[in-house]
């Protein structure tokens, strides 16, 4: 179980690696239940549930989220589509209108 700040680091390291050059920022927004992040030079949207963030430990988010394929998933996403990561791996679904 990772801390969730150290949870946090590990997804943003993930996404700097996979988005060279982007500016990636994290927040919690009006859903307690996830955590968004937004890759700005793509203009993509992550969301990790909170639960997947305490489930695995710092190590295993970014080998977990590279096995999933994160990175292309949110690289193909539909325009208004974010990405939803969970413990049973993720899956694209629209934006919320909060986030636009």
């Amino acid at each position: 179980m990772a801390e969730t700040s150290e949870a946090r680091v590990a997804v943003s390291s993930y996404l700097a690696k996979h988005f060279p050059g982007a500016t990636v920022s994290d927040h919690f927004a009006f859903d307690p239940s996830v955590h968004w992040w937004r890759v700005t030079t793509d203009d993509v949207l992550l969301q990790v549930s909170i639960e997947f963030l305490r489930d695995h430990s710092a190590a295993q988010i970014g080998d977990t989220l590279d096995q999933w394929h994160v990175a292309d998933a949110l690289k193909a996403a539909a325009p208004e589509r974010l990405v939803l990561v969970t413990d049973d791996g993720p899956r694209e679904k629209p934006w919320p209108r909060e986030s636009r």
